[in-house]
């Protein structure tokens, strides 16, 4: 007679090390992306580095992650607790912090960009290298005209923007070349700078 052999159950003790394993990768891989692709301080604590990064999450993307690490710190911490209540609760929860860390990262390079640009188009490049100094008068008044006569259009804006891409070179070229070149640019300069103080 066959004998039929029953499937052992986990021990309550190796479902807590399983339980314990899942939680802890899952919850180093969101640490993980925390410092590395956000910035976040790598010797802080988990909920340390969730404060210091909120602002790039949802309200309930922060609270997502502040259940991730109370998780973390239970199951890890607490010897008597021998289990995770709800597995595929706490399975979701990391994808969708996953995806959180995806949109936090686009809108750090967002935010990097737009900085770089509002740093670049605050400049004139090509005047301050004739003029010699990004505060001369001729090159205020130069902004200024760019500021109430071109940013506001579509057009306005677009040729500034072909500005800031071409003039970097051209100003240092100016600026590495004799100085009649410098003066030889000056001229024009001089002249839309009077009409603009007439």
């Amino acid at each position: 007679m066959e004998m039929k052999v029953k499937p052992s159950k986990a021990s309550p003790k190796s479902r807590r090390v399983s339980d314990i394993e899942f939680v802890v990768v899952r919850s180093k891989h969101i640490a993980h992306r925390m410092v590395q692709e956000l910035g976040g301080d790598q010797y802080a604590t988990f909920h340390e580095r969730v404060s210091s990064l909120a602002y790039l999450f949802s309200e309930n993307h922060v609270k997502a992650l502040h259940y991730v690490g109370r998780v973390r710190n239970t199951l890890v911490h607490q010897v008597d607790v021998d289990r995770l209540n709800d597995r595929r609760r706490f399975a979701d929860t990391c994808e969708l912090i996953d995806e959180a860390i995806d949109q936090a990262k686009i809108q750090l390079a967002n935010r990097a960009a737009e900085s770089v640009e509002t740093k670049t188009e605050n400049q004139c490049f090509i005047a301050t290298a004739v003029y010699g100094s990004y505060n001369a008068p001729e090159v205020i008044i130069l902004r200024q005209m760019r500021n109430q006569y071109m940013q506001p259009y579509w057009l306005g804006r677009v040729l500034i923007r072909c500005y800031y891409a071409t003039s970097p070179p051209i100003a240092n070229f100016i600026k590495a070349s004799p100085r009649s070149i410098s003066a030889a640019v000056k001229i024009p300069l001089d002249w839309l700078v009077k009409k603009l103080r007439s």
